[in-house]
């Protein structure tokens, strides 16, 4: 995939190694990029992200925001 190099790539496989055994939804959890409601009884709050490995999280969204503004990309 342009804009994901090979430093990301193996620094989601060396901090994420279950990475292809999890699935979708567990992988955003540990990705800290899944919303979880803060809901009780008849309160009902907003979503939020909570928990995970903040340092995987930094590390994709660089990768992805070099992506995003990468010229010539469509």
């Amino acid at each position: 995939m342009p804009g994901l190099g090979k430093i990301t790539s193996a620094g989601l496989v060396a901090a994420m190694p279950e990475l292809g055994q999890v699935s979708d939804n567990v992988a955003a959890a540990l990705l800290e990029v899944a919303p979880y409601d803060d809901d009780s009884g008849q309160r009902r709050c907003d979503r939020h992200i909570q928990g995970g490995r903040r340092k995987i999280r930094n590390l994709f969204y660089m990768a992805c925001l070099g992506a995003a503004t990468r010229q010539g990309l469509r």
